[in-house]
């Protein structure tokens, strides 16, 4: 009964939708320009290299001789290795990387799950020019070290065995590159496609309720946070509170990326809260 509620919910957004295409073509071609200039501008050029690059390493079997030389009793080698390559390019990097590691037998689906928890960062260049054109220097690093720690703290209380690794001999170097590009583009249209849809559907939300546009799409979410008439320090929370949640956006987006692998992403959705909690802790504690 619940899912043909749902269902029944989604038609009628899609009818909403068909009939607001219809009667406000300009601001639709204005949402939709708008979306993809952020993509392109944006997301395409801290993502698609890394993309490239996390497959490449991965297909030359990075994970099993970083396995090698890492080996710590309560914290993986594929936990190190996911976290700090997702550190510096940025949710749904995560995803991507699991997915890969999946693919080539690197990982099963519950560890999966439980790497996404801990290795949901926003990208660092993406955040810390967004956040600048809203607060104060001192107080982006605040936000940007109280969105970063939870994940390490995540990380440790994360059960995920080291998981024995063997290395593939029979590497093909001469298709490396061009598959790492194909399976990276796929990924990227499928994000853009989010991206457009999610910032479509913020110009359904009324305005005095615009303030919620950043749990459905971050960016969306930060611009408008200097229109609200709120105290800096609220403004902040809310921040934070948009980057640790990550959006419904970037939710559906590392769905759809691990969509073939039927990875559950219950305990990623259950690691948002706690996230929340860890980052509003911490920058409560710098004095906020």
């Amino acid at each position: 009964m619940k899912k043909k509620s749902f269902n029944l919910f989604l038609i009628c957004l899609i009818c909403l939708f068909i009939y607001f295409i219809f009667t406000h073509k300009t601001l639709i071609t204005t949402s939709i320009i708008d979306s993809s200039k952020l993509f392109f501008y944006k997301v395409f050029p801290s993502l698609f290299p890394m993309f490239i690059l996390s497959s490449m390493l991965i297909s030359l079997n990075t994970p099993y001789y970083l396995s090698k030389i890492i080996k710590f009793k309560k914290v993986s080698s594929l936990s190190i290795y996911v976290l700090f390559l997702s550190l510096i390019s940025g949710t749904p990097s995560n995803a991507f990387i699991v997915n890969e590691l999946i693919s080539k037998n690197n990982l099963d689906q519950k560890n999966a799950s439980l790497l996404l928890t801990f290795s949901f960062f926003t990208n660092p260049f993406f955040l810390l020019n967004m956040l600048s054109l809203i607060f104060p220097p001192n107080l982006v690093l605040k936000i940007i070290l109280a969105h970063y720690l939870p994940n390490f703290i995540l990380l440790f209380f994360t059960p995920i065995k080291n998981i024995p690794l063997t290395s593939e001999e029979n590497i093909n170097y001469s298709s490396i590159i061009p598959t790492s590009i194909k399976k990276s583009l796929t990924t990227l249209i499928t994000i853009l496609g989010t991206i457009v849809f999610f910032n479509l559907l913020i110009l359904l939300i009324p305005k005095d309720y615009l303030f919620l546009s950043g749990f459905l799409e971050i960016t969306n979410g930060l611009n408008l946070l200097p229109t609200l008439n709120i105290a800096l320090n609220l403004k902040a929370y809310l921040a934070l509170a948009y980057l640790s949640f990550g959006g419904i956006s970037i939710i559906m987006q590392i769905k759809s990326i691990l969509n073939d692998t039927d990875t559950p992403i219950t305990p990623f959705l259950k690691s948002r809260i706690y996230h929340i909690i860890f980052s509003f802790l911490i920058l409560s504690l710098t004095n906020v």
